[in-house]
């Protein structure tokens, strides 16, 4: 930060509000919206008119991109041409020539014509303003002082409000990764549990058709023997030895038609005997986590 003879600050170091970085090369959008042009470029994406990030104007890109938008000039430059005996725009150096950029309305040297910054301007021959009146300056100059206070003033605001901006989007990157970890350790607690459950399923839904089963062979085994006591008695009709009283009796205990023990011991249908009972979640119950705000 330079200071005048009279002690002003004379320079104002600029922070781009895209980026929050202090930047030595703005461009300066009609709106009087100051960026670093870098940051231009990305947010304008190549197209040929954008929104001003800070006041949604629509801004026409010239023809040589966002490098042809003329410079940010300080405001200071005003208060150091009212100092005694000065009268060209500061920063020209003459033996480097004095030319003058149409379209960011400035002096510039050779060297700065070349550079990016000036890069398809129209340039011409740089006529130095007439004198300022000594009688004009002493009036102007506590005006403009008073003018570039409240601008440095302002500025000094801007850079505390963009060191906030900083750290609210700092904080929020380091909120959102922890919300994300926390809820990755709540994903794999409810796989897990997932997991558990269906063992548990798997293993009584096993022991449960094991007796199943079981009880089916028996079944079979009994249907078995019936298939071949009916062919006994088709044998034994056929050559006339058939023994009503015999085949009763063996009927009777194949099929347990008398008491309906052999039956009921054979396996019976079954039912599932394991169902789910979900845990409601309700709208009072918090899972991750919960923003609070911090005390400070």
């Amino acid at each position: 930060m330079a200071v005048s003879p009279r002690g002003h600050r004379t320079h104002v170091t600029l922070s781009c509000s895209i980026c929050f970085e202090e930047f030595p090369d703005a461009k300066l959008l009609p709106c009087c919206h100051s960026f670093c042009w870098r940051c231009l470029i990305n947010h304008e994406a190549e197209r040929a008119d954008f929104p001003c990030p800070v006041c949604g104007r629509t801004v026409h890109v010239p023809p040589e991109g966002i490098r042809g938008l003329p410079e940010h000039i300080p405001a200071e430059d005003l208060l150091t041409r009212l100092e005694p005996g000065e009268n060209k725009h500061p920063g020209i150096e003459p033996e480097n020539g004095d030319q003058f950029c149409q379209r960011c309305r400035v002096p510039v040297t050779s060297e700065r014509v070349r550079s990016r910054n000036h890069s398809g301007h129209k340039i011409t021959p740089y006529q130095h303003p007439p004198p300022i009146p000594e009688e004009v300056r002493s009036q102007a100059r506590p005006v403009v002082e008073k003018c570039l206070d409240g601008i440095l003033g302002l500025h000094d605001r801007q850079k505390n409000i963009d060191a906030s901006l900083r750290v609210l989007q700092k904080n929020k990157l380091k909120i959102a990764d922890e919300i994300r970890g926390e809820t990755q350790i709540w994903i794999a607690a409810i796989l897990a549990r997932q997991d558990q459950l269906l063992r548990v399923l798997e293993d009584r839904t096993e022991e449960q058709r094991s007796d199943v089963v079981d009880g089916r062979r028996k079944v079979q085994a009994k249907i078995a023997e019936m298939s071949t006591l009916w062919g006994q008695m088709d044998d034994n009709l056929s050559t006339g030895t058939f023994s009503a009283e015999h085949y009763d009796h063996s009927v009777n205990q194949i099929c347990g038609l008398e008491d309906g023990t052999v039956i009921e011991n054979t396996g019976t249908e079954s039912q599932p005997n394991v169902v789910f009972i979900p845990k409601p979640l309700t709208n009072d119950v918090v899972i991750v986590g919960d923003l609070a705000s911090s005390i400070h």
